[in-house]
Parts: C-alpha cells; sequence; structure tokens
C-alpha cells in the first residue's frame, strides 16, 4: 500500500519556453504536472559550459556570461526548500514590460538561443525521494526563427 501512496503522490516537474509572441504571456516556466508536492532542493541554469546557483539570484552572472542586457528581464529563482504544488506553474524568466529598456524583444530572443541553455533541478517528494531534472530551456534555431516571426522581425 504505501507504494502505492507514494506513486499517488509523486512530483512530476517539467519546463518549457511558452512563446505568445507580443502581448502574450512569453517567459520560461516550471511546472509540477505530478500528483504531489514537489520540494527543491537545489536548482541551477547552466549556460554556456558554465553553472549558475538558481537558489538565489544569480540572473545578473547569467546575462553577463551570455552578453546579453540585464533590464530586458523579469526573473525569479528557487528558494532551498521552496515547494511547487501540484498543477502550480512558475515563471523563472520573461521579458520585461520595462518601456525604458529599448532593444529587449532581440535581447531574449538571443538569451532563449544561448548554446547551452539548461535547467537543472533537484526536487523531493513528501516520501523524501529524490528525483533529478535536467532540461534544455533555451531554442533550437527553427524555434527561434518562428518566435522572432512572431515579434515581427
Amino acid at each position: 500500500m504505501r507504494e502505492h501512496n507514494k506513486l499517488s503522490l509523486k512530483p512530476y516537474i517539467t519546463s518549457a519556453p511558452r512563446l505568445s509572441g507580443i502581448g502574450g504571456d512569453n517567459g520560461i516556466f516550471v511546472a509540477n504536472d505530478g500528483l504531489g508536492p514537489a520540494f527543491i532542493k537545489d536548482a541551477k541554469i547552466i549556460a554556456n559550459g558554465k553553472d549558475f546557483d538558481l537558489t538565489k539570484n544569480s540572473w545578473p552572472e547569467i546575462y553577463e556570461h551570455l552578453g546579453v542586457k540585464g533590464l530586458c528581464y523579469s526573473e525569479s529563482w528557487f528558494k532551498e526548500d521552496a515547494s511547487l504544488t501540484p498543477g502550480e506553474a512558475v515563471k523563472i524568466l520573461a521579458p520585461t514590460t520595462n518601456p525604458v529598456a529599448y532593444g529587449c524583444k532581440t535581447e531574449f530572443v538571443k538569451l532563449l538561443s544561448a548554446l547551452e541553455l539548461d535547467l537543472l533541478l533537484i526536487y523531493e517528494s513528501i516520501y523524501e525521494d529524490e528525483y533529478k531534472y535536467i532540461q534544455r530551456v533555451g531554442l533550437d534555431k527553427q524555434e527561434t526563427e518562428i518566435y522572432k516571426q512572431q515579434l515581427g522581425f
């Protein structure tokens, strides 16, 4: 019976860019598509060969490493032991709505099309079973071209 309980409360983390185009809800989202809560133990962004700690605000270092403007984004990160409830989706990166930051559409595409832009999460279930999730959250060449068309350039 305990194994059934474990399976029925298993968290399942997913991530993906959501790119609706101009006026849409654009960004990189992390979701718990499982049936139980996910407790985040460690989080990293791997960008072009370098690991960045995503249990704190490492976004400025990521932007500098990738050579993109930092004023162009709205971001979040995971505190250690933060939880994602079943069905919850968190936007970890999105283009800013800052009207002063010129050229941000181009900068967002540049960031998402980095050669390597992966998310690594270590998380646990309520039964303390540990899971590792790693996924590319950037865009491949074809996705980049489609998104550029949606943005009108």
